[in-house]
């Protein structure tokens, strides 16, 4: 009888278990690196994006800045001469600027932050006011429950001048995918025995008149924003905390200085009387110079 050739029961486990062996290093090597490259496509996206709000955050709110007026007088070119003439033309009369630094929270998010700066956008060839007023908006996303924080910039400083026309404002997105976002506003001591005990106030919502009112102050010194960032590779949230300082101070007028006692030598140079400056047109006296050696 001839004999069939084949493989027993032994070896057909043995391959099969080193190839079940094989594919599953393979399978955990493939899915290994697909883990890193969406961790590492979370890193990029995250760091992109904070850099870009930071960026621009920390241009408008470190240029924040107290005007006295509301409606800037606005330059008006007149191209027909040969030299440009600059007309300056006033729109309203002059009255001081309200919430020229103003935030809201609710439930530890906020709402609304809005200041006068002197950073504005400016595209290639267009003129754009040299001061304008900036609004942060957060605004829910659809089907999320992730918010996107938005920037407005109006030319007239009016807050109230800015509700009436918020519509018709373009509104550009600064980033997307937040979680949360809150606002502490900081006040550094100013007398010196706020600094001896190294307190600062701090506060959840600013108004500009409020505090005013309370510590002669309509911007704080420091804004700290502290929030998260949805990863949608990873499905996990990314914490961040932004510090900005408010370069434009506006400290409580200080006490007139003592004048200090004058030196003796300059009490005598008071004293001393000044000499008489002669009036012009008036007559001349004669001069008596010695003659030395003449005779008549």
């Amino acid at each position: 009888m001839k004999q069939l050739s084949g493989f027993s029961f032994i070896e057909l486990v043995i391959a099969v278990s080193i190839a079940a062996i094989i594919s599953i290093a393979a399978y955990r090597a493939f899915n290994q690196t697909t883990i890193t490259m969406n961790r590492l496509e979370g890193i990029v996206d995250y760091d992109k994006a904070l850099t870009r709000v930071y960026y621009q955050l920390e241009k408008d709110i470190s240029a924040a800045w107290v005007p006295f007026t509301a409606y800037p007088q606005t330059d008006a070119v007149d191209t027909n001469t040969s030299q440009q003439k600059i007309k300056i033309e006033q729109t309203e009369p002059e009255k001081t600027v309200e919430k020229v630094f103003y935030a809201t929270q609710a439930k530890s998010m906020l709402q609304l932050l809005t200041c006068t700066t002197t950073t504005t956008l400016r595209g290639y060839n267009e003129q754009a006011p040299t001061i304008a007023r900036v609004i942060y908006t957060l605004v829910p996303e659809k089907n999320s429950d992730t918010y996107t924080l938005t920037r407005q910039e109006y030319s007239t400083l009016e807050f109230e001048e800015f509700e009436k026309n918020k519509k018709t404002i373009q509104a550009f997105e600064i980033i997307t995918n937040l979680k949360k976002l809150s606002a502490t506003f900081i006040v550094l001591p100013v007398s010196e025995k706020e600094q001896e005990k190294k307190e600062f106030l701090t506060y959840t919502t600013w108004s500009s008149e409020e505090q005013f009112k309370k510590n002669k102050r309509r911007m704080p010194d420091y804004v700290e924003l502290n929030g998260s960032w949805w990863d949608s590779h990873v499905k996990k949230e990314r914490p961040f905390t932004f510090v900005f300082h408010i370069i434009s101070k506006e400290r409580p007028e200080e006490k007139k200085k003592k004048e200090q006692p004058a030196l003796p030598e300059q009490q005598a140079t008071k004293q001393q009387p000044q000499p008489q400056k002669p009036q012009i047109g008036g007559p001349i006296m004669p001069q008596n110079k010695p003659t030395q050696g003449l005779q008549p």
